[in-house]
């Protein structure tokens, strides 16, 4: 419609801040890069929630021919760079987050084509690569703050490889990029500095936005449990729970890195600790969220691959090799249970087998101008024209009225008890207008599909039964 405004989120309905001022207008505390590119792919390919997932897949395999590129570099060999992307790729979690609608894809992507472009531009010309690969980063790093791993990365191989190259010219050139991008959003803010503050304040309200690592040692373990472990099987006692080898396998290959001096004396080895340790650091600082995990996997996987690779050549102690079937069996597991997670996603089809059925049953019921509130997620079924609003407090402090509201993961787990513990009043209302006011129409939770975690949580719908007046 010609402005970036938020229209789905309704300005009082979001769980953190009572009120989000002009979101409905401006959009503040999401940075612009993903935005931007959404607008430009809806563009050429069309607007769904399928182009919108695609959009990840792209940027997916953009991400793992740069880490080729890297780790070809940093090792010399094209088979433990093959071998690296191809744990890399096949990596649950990596290709979760290559499917989602989220822009961390895209800011992990960057980060690591500006990195790659700079080891293959280097030679040609200092100030080229600068140029290129800061322009990369900075688009990067005006898509999720995030990329602040990727910079550190690119600064480290600046300094490690051309700190004497370095002229004040192109300490300019590689600062331009992001001097330009923050003017074009700086004049962008200046439309509504109001709101840009209030936005800033909204997102600076989630818990554990950013954490600093007082205790370091509890730190790391706080983001081994929160993060990893659940993530890896350690929270469930079903076939998940094979997981958890991925993640020991991981750490395995860390700790020969850090104590086999043969495989720690290799430029490659030393250089993924390095990356490794900064982006574990980084991400000891953020928030606990899987799909962050996505900016740390590469180091991961390269790290396996170099160690395999090790192993495969080198002997262990005296003389005494690893057994070659031993590391091809253990890096043939780790890939097998990644493929199998994946592919029982495939089969699992969440989306045929709870979005689709939930959004049907509304469609059936729902009469022009009627108004659903829920998650955002909804209007891919819905529309966008206005049908769906997403307001975690039902209407208490906006005072719209809905004829549907859809419970899902966020609403029913999540921001009720948020609620309950910082907005009894809020959770009272709810608890009460729902028990009141609506029946439930729909309740996947009583059907026969199983659930896995959050991502396929049952929908259940609830439909007004009193004919009191739905207008505002």
């Amino acid at each position: 419609h010609g402005h970036m405004g938020m229209t789905i989120l309704d300005p009082h309905g979001f769980v953190f801040a009572s009120l989000v001022q002009d979101i409905d207008k401006y959009t503040y505390w999401v940075m612009p890069g993903y935005l931007l590119a959404q607008t430009a792919w809806y563009w050429v390919f069309g607007f769904s929630l399928f182009a919108m997932r695609f959009l990840s897949v792209i940027f997916g395999a953009a991400a793992l021919m740069a880490w080729y590129v890297i780790v070809r570099w940093l090792s010399g060999k094209r088979s433990v760079a093959l071998l690296a992307v191809f744990l890399l790729g096949i990596e649950d979690h990596f290709s979760l987050s290559a499917a989602m609608g989220r822009m961390d894809m895209m800011c992990a992507s960057l980060s690591l084509m500006g990195v790659a472009s700079y080891l293959l531009l280097r030679e040609r010309s200092l100030r080229l690569a600068l140029g290129v690969s800061c322009g990369i980063l900075a688009v990067s790093l005006f898509t999720h703050p995030n990329a602040v791993m990727g910079l550190g990365a690119l600064a480290g191989f600046v300094l490690w490889l051309d700190a004497r190259r370095l002229k004040l010219a192109d300490v300019a050139v590689a600062a331009s990029p992001f001097l330009v991008c923050a003017g074009l959003w700086g004049l962008y803010i200046l439309k509504d500095p109001g709101a840009f503050t209030s936005q800033m304040q909204a997102q600076a309200a989630i818990p554990h936005r950013f954490d600093l690592p007082v205790n370091p040692l509890a730190s790391i373990r706080r983001e081994v449990e929160l993060r990893y472990a659940p993530r890896y099987g350690f929270a469930t006692q079903s076939p998940l729970a094979l997981m958890r080898i991925v993640l020991i396998g991981y750490f395995a290959a860390v700790m020969a890195a850090l104590v086999l001096p043969g495989l720690r004396k290799l430029r490659s080895a030393r250089a993924l600790l390095l990356l490794l340790a900064l982006n574990f650091g980084v991400l000891m600082c953020l928030q606990k969220n899987f799909y962050y995990l996505i900016y740390i996997l590469p180091c991961y996987a390269a790290l396996l691959a170099v160690t395999a690779n090790w192993l495969w050549n080198e002997p262990l102690f005296r003389g005494w090799r690893v057994p070659r079937w031993a590391t091809a069996l253990a890096i043939a597991g780790i890939a097998a249970l990644n493929i199998g997670v994946t592919s029982s996603r495939l089969l699992h089809n969440e989306y045929a087998a709870r979005f689709v059925p939930a959004i049907e049953k509304i469609k059936e019921n729902l009469s022009p101008g009627d108004r659903v509130i829920g998650s955002g997620e909804l209007a891919f079924g819905l529309g966008f024209d206005g049908t769906v609003i997403d307001d975690a407090r039902l209407g208490l402090t906006s005072g719209k009225k809905p004829e549907f509201v859809v419970i899902e993961a966020f609403y029913g787990i999540m921001w009720r008890n948020w609620f309950t513990v910082h907005e009894p009043a809020t959770a009272e209302h709810i608890k009460n207008l729902l028990a009141t006011r609506f029946e439930v129409i729909l309740d996947q939770a009583k059907d026969d599909y199983p659930t896995y975690g959050l991502l396929d949580y049952p929908y259940k719908v609830y439909q007004r039964t009193t004919g009191e007046s739905t207008e505002d």
